[in-house]
This record gives C-alpha cells, structure tokens and sequence, in this order.
C-alpha cells in the first residue's frame, strides 16, 4: 500500500492541528498555489501502464468507442473460459486495530455491442450480483439518435423477436433460458435510471436464478460526472445491493460496472466506493490519507485498465465528492478543536483565490468616520460627477484621516457623465456610475468602498412610470452591476452601502434575494424598473411618445418597415400563442446552476475547443424569424445573438439554455452547433472561442426578458443586421 511519504508534496494540516496555510499554496516558485494546480501535479504524476498484449475484435468485440481489451490476468472470463470486455481490480487494505486485512474485488467493463451483450448477462448471472451500466441521458430516454443502446434495451428488443417466433432467448451456450424481466417498483425511465429483475431457468441446476439489473442515465456533461453526481451513483449502486440482501445473497462486493469506454464513469465509481470504504473503517481521515488512497486505488485500477478514471476534470470531480465524505464523516469536535478548526478553514477560505473573486456586499449605517483607514468613501454631491480618488487628504471633516475621496474637485475628474437623457440613459447611466465609483476605488488600491446614499437617494421619482421603491431599485441596480463588473477588481475587496436605520431594512431584503438569485422574477423586477424615460433599441425604431400630460410612455411592441417586431420587458401587447406555441411565462424556472444542468437535454456536439470561453444561442423562429437581444449595458444600439461566458460551474449548453432565458424570457431547445468562432480579445491579444448554438423556442414569452436586455427583437432572417453572435 502506498503510504503518505510516497506523495511528493509536503503534507496537508491535520484535521484540528493549529492554524496554518495548506502544502499547495505558494511559497516558492515550483509549488502550486491553488487546490486545482496542486491535483493536476497529482495527476500529471500517476502512472499509465499500457498492456503488453489485446485481445483481436473476434474474440472480444469492442463498441462504438474502439478501444480493445486487454489480454492479460485481470480480464474477467466466464466459466466455460469466454474472455469478456471487463477487468477485476482486487483492492487490499488493512483496518487499524485489524489483524487481517481486507479485500474487495472490483470489475470494470466496456459496454457491449449487440453481438457480445449475452456473455455480460451470463456474467451477472454466474457471480449472483447481476450489472451496473452507465448509460447517457439520450440512450436512457430511449433517443432515436443515440449512438449507444443499453445492455437491457438489447435484451428486450432479443425477448420480443424469440416471443414473436414462438421461442425464449437463450444465454451461456443454451445453459441459461430467460423466463422474465420485471421492472421494480419505483424504477421507470422518467428517473435518473432503471432497475430490472432477470429471471432465468438454469438448465445444469434445474433451477430458477433471479438477478438485478440496474442502469443509470446520470448526466456525463463534457465527459465528466459531477460530484454531486458520483454520490448519486453510489447511492444506486447501494440500493442495487440492497436488492441482492433481499434474496440471501449478500456480498461485500459490486457487480460488474459497464461504461461506454470502459475506465471513465465506472473508474469513477469503483474509486469512490473503495476510498469511501476507507473513510468508514477509519482508514482515511485527512486530506495525506485521502491523497494516498487516490493514487493507491487508481494507480491499482490501472494496472487492469489503461485510463482509469480517464480526465483531470473528472478527478477533481472524485476529488471533491470524497472530500464531501470525509467531512460528513469527521467526528464532532470539542469547543475548543472545533474553534480551531474553524481557524484552519478561514485561513484555506483567505488564501484560496477563487475564480469569481471580487466583492462582498455590506450594509452599515454607521457613521463615516467609523470606517477604516483606507477606505474610499464615494459621496458624489450629483451624480453628474464621479470623480477619481485623490491622494490629498480630503476635505471633508466626516471622513477619517487617511481615507481618501471620490468627490475631489478637478483635475481629478475620472469622467463626467451627462445627467441629461440621451435616448439610451437612464439605466446605463446609472449603472456607470456605480461601475466609476470602483474603478476609482481600485485605481487608489483600496480593499473597501463605500457607497453614501447620494448615490442612492438622490435618483429622481420621475424616472419611473408607476410610483414605486426609487431606492429598492436604484440599490438592486448597484448590487446588479457590482456582480456584473466584479472580476475586474483586483485590490476592491468589499462595497459597503452606509444607510440610515430605515432603509437598512431594504438592503438586507435584496441581500437575501441576491444569494437566491439566477432566474428569480422577483429580483428581476428590481432590476429593470419601468422606465418612463424608455430606453431605445436601435436607430431605426423609436419608442419614444409622450401622453396628453406630456409623459413619455413606452409602446410595448413595434413595428418597423421591414418587418422587425421589437418588444420591450412587460409588453402585455403579444398573442397568447405564436406559431402554435404559446407565450406565456416560464413558471418555476431553474433557480440553480445544477438545476439548469439537472434540465438540459445533451445533444450530441463535437468536442469542445480548449480555448473556448462564451457560448452564443440562434433562436429561430418556426417561420424563420431569429430572435434577438439588445443589451441594456451595451454602446451598441443593434440587436444581437444572446451571447455570454460559460459559467464556471456549468456546462456550455446549460449555459446556453441559461442566457437564452435571462436575456430574452425564452425557454429554448438547443437544435445543433452552427459554428466555432475566432474572437480577439482586445484586453489580452488572445484568440478565444465562441461555440454558437442553434436552438428553437419552445416556450417562456420576450416580455420576461431578464433586466440584461432593454428589449427583443423577432427579426426576419433576410434583415439580419449582422453576423450570428458577433
């Protein structure tokens, strides 16, 4: 067994140890100074040993994926000697305190084709324990197009041809004649999988022999399975167990687990279950032992099967559904460990870069002078002048020495930003404002800012159509575009909002509303007051009218010349159905990056270039109108493809059913890839890549458009005013 000293780097803190900063994070130039370097030496550093000999495809026949067997002692032969796709993984261990060790025996194999399915069945039946396949989402659904068919869709389709000739399939040589195949309670493809008892009649024994089939169609987005994932699928396996207790055959090991390849989702699995084990016998405990159990179990599996847990993506997958684990497995602490424990967590939480780092958002009404030294304090008399941060001392006897200003007189003026309408402006104006009073921030080198309620109060009534919380708004705006613009931020650590007592109360609703926030209308709401100042969409459409009191009212849809419909957010102008579909509100939309991925329907798509980063969606209508977005903090007064970065926890077309939604109320489904597109960043001089999708609309309604876009366009295909997703 591999033992901690055999890790290279230097050990992780134990569990309730004094504080100190994990092994990974830098202190020399050589040593990695994230979680995700620090696995990928990990992974870099496991062996592969590819098999001296294979098997021909006569003896044993590969799937669709072509990958051969290995001839060697680990491939699972049935009792007449028949080598099957599949390899054993035996995996010893000593428990501590134990005086024998313990051993659980693992196979892995490779889906079948159709001329080899019967020997898997004769092997679930000759070891008592039945099968395990993963299958994909579409084969699971029974999707005509999928490039897979499961092992007991195979038996079905040979059960209906022997009963239309008046027979029964036959497996193992005639040994074995199928009498059954009952699905059990609770188990239909309407799930995440399937679960079937095979009954044959043993011809040799003269006896009936009952085993369980199960099949997973657990998402395997990008070709990984998530952690969340990893744990489902053991719970499966345990229910699959559970079974075989039922009917006296228990047994501390699996059955046979079928994947496509053959070394990915099973390698997956068998991994988990085998350090999960551990982990209860108290053999792992900490982040040394759980490291040396990963690279004791993989490097074991693939001695038997090259690739074994087969990504990097898929390993940090394993690797945080075992760490789940192990937490929920620690012992509860004393006081006093505890407490140190929580030490240790709050410096790996401190160190830790993170992806998405950017701001925490605070709300104080204490007074100025209460902040630290440093800060900057944005308290713009007029919102006409966010002015630059000064390293004079400021004048304003409220704000503590040190601190320096955001409204120092010129020359310091960053930018000043028209206070007048100018046909696009409220909304982006205001926007601009906040987004100047960070870039000040930051330029100071400032870890805090606060933002005065000048920036808040002082926005005027009049903006609004219908009276309404001005500062609710104005304030989920801010929040709305600090999230938006967070990423530029190096220095700016946190935004705090200095209030009054009575208002307070209003920033910690929408405080609470931001942390559940992806799709949720309520927060959308705030987001995209309605205008009476409406903002214009292009050039050649102009929403601007005023009422008999001289009001500017929006028109919720129009009408250009060519034929252009652009509907603004609201509208209760449009049909309840168009093209036969209806148009009507999304009800319960996704409200998590796992439920948009929990709901998204795989299509088939080639692989994903490793420099993508955005992801682009062509809506087209069933007349053949394309749906478009014109954003509401953009300089481009066109309309546009729905376009954004792929979320970092999401797949790229989770994202893109996700954006369609946010940008255009849209429920889509995704039609095919159009095309992978160079795009220059101008900020880095890097080609990146957009994936553009092809999708059609299948319900939600443009007047739900997200406060991301000021209106949507239905424009006819030959009036495209530019390229797909430019």
């Amino acid at each position: 067994m591999v033992s901690p000293s055999d890790i290279t780097l230097k050990p992780y803190p134990q569990p309730h140890s004094s504080p100190a900063l994990p092994h990974w994070i830098a202190t020399q130039a050589n040593t990695p100074a994230t979680l995700a370097e620090h696995l990928a030496d990990m992974w870099k550093n496991l062996s592969n040993p590819m098999p001296a000999a294979f098997y021909p495809p006569e003896t044993v026949p590969a799937n669709t994926s072509k990958i051969a067997c290995p001839n060697n002692a680990t491939t699972v032969k049935l009792a007449d000697g028949t080598p099957i796709h599949a390899a054993k993984i035996a995996l010893d261990y000593t428990v501590p305190g134990a005086t024998a060790s313990k051993r659980t025996t693992h196979i892995a194999g490779q889906s079948p084709p159709v001329d080899s399915f019967k020997n898997f069945l004769v092997q679930g039946i000759e070891s008592g324990r039945g099968l395990y396949q993963f299958v994909s989402t579409k084969a699971h659904q029974k999707g005509s197009d999928s490039k897979e068919t499961p092992i007991i869709q195979m038996l079905q389709d040979a059960m209906a041809a022997a009963e239309s000739s008046g027979g029964k399939v036959e497996l193992g040589n005639g040994r074995y004649q199928v009498q059954t195949l009952v699905l059990q309670a609770g188990a239909d493809r309407t799930g995440d999988h399937v679960r079937y008892d095979l009954t044959v009649f043993d011809t040799v024994k003269k006896k009936n022999i009952t085993v369980p089939l199960t099949q997973a169609g657990l998402k395997f987005t990008n070709a990984v399975l998530s952690a969340d994932h990893i744990a489902r699928a053991s719970k499966l396996m345990d229910e699959h167990n559970a079974t075989l207790e039922k009917t006296g055959q228990p047994s501390p090991d699996d059955p046979l687990i079928a994947s496509h390849a053959g070394h990915g989702r099973n390698g997956t699995l068998i991994t988990y279950r085998a350090i999960c084990q551990r982990i209860k016998d108290g053999l792992v405990n900490d982040d040394v032992s759980l490291e040396a159990a990963l690279k004791e179990v993989i490097s074991k599996g693939r001695q038997a099967k090259p690739h074994f847990v087969h990504s990097l993506a898929q390993f940090e997958q394993l690797h945080a559904a075992l760490q789940t684990q192990l937490k929920a497995n620690r012992p509860r602490a004393s006081a006093a460990g505890a407490s140190t424990s929580r030490a240790v967590e709050q410096a790996l939480r401190a160190a830790l870069p993170s992806t998405h780092a950017g701001l925490e958002m605070k709300v104080s009404s204490e007074p100025l002078s209460t902040f630290t030294k440093g800060s900057i304090i944005a308290n713009a008399e007029e919102l006409a002048a966010i002015r630059v941060p000064s390293t004079v001392p400021p004048e304003d006897p409220a704000v503590p020495a040190g601190s320096r200003s955001a409204t120092l007189r010129p020359p310091e003026i960053l930018q000043t930003i028209p206070f007048a309408p100018d046909h696009r402006g409220n909304l982006k104006t205001t926007a601009q404002a906040f987004i100047n009073a960070l870039d000040g921030a930051e330029q100071a080198k400032s870890s805090q800012v606060v933002i005065d309620p000048k920036l808040i109060n002082d926005l005027p009534g009049d903006w609004f159509i219908t009276p309404g919380p001005v500062k609710q708004h104005a304030a989920a705006l801010a929040m709305a575009t600090i999230d938006k613009y967070r990423t530029r931020f190096e220095h700016l650590k946190s935004v705090t909002f200095r209030c009054d007592k009575g208002q307070e109360g209003v920033f910690r609703n929408l405080f609470a509303m931001r942390e559940k926030f992806t799709t949720r209308r309520s927060y959308q709401a705030l987001l995209r007051p309605a205008l009476s100042q409406p903002l214009v969409a292009t050039d050649r459409i102009t929403f601007l009218r005023r009422n008999e009191e001289g009001i500017y009212v929006p028109d919720r849809v129009t009408k250009d010349e060519h034929g252009t419909l652009a509907i603004q957010p609201g509208s209760t102008e449009l049909p309840e159905t168009l093209n036969g579909i209806p148009l009507a509100v999304w009800e319960n939309p996704p409200a998590s990056d796992k439920d948009w991925d929990d709901l998204t329907t795989l299509i088939e798509e080639p692989e994903l270039p490793i420099n993508i980063t955005a992801v682009a969606v062509r809506i087209i209508e069933k007349d053949g109108r394309i749906w478009q977005t014109v954003p509401t903090l953009s300089d481009d007064t066109l309309a546009s493809t729905p376009k954004n970065h792929i979320e970092e926890r999401m797949s790229a077309q989770a994202t893109a059913h996700k954006l369609a939604y946010e940008q255009t109320g849209l429920r889509i489904r995704l039609t095919g890839v159009i095309e992978d597109k160079e795009q220059l960043d101008p900020a880095t001089g890097e080609v990146k890549i957009v994936r553009q999708y092809e999708a059609r609309r299948i319900g939600g309604t443009p007047a739900d458009m997200g406060w991301q876009s000021q209106a949507v366009h239905l424009v006819p295909k030959k009036k495209l005013q530019e390229p797909v997703a430019s």
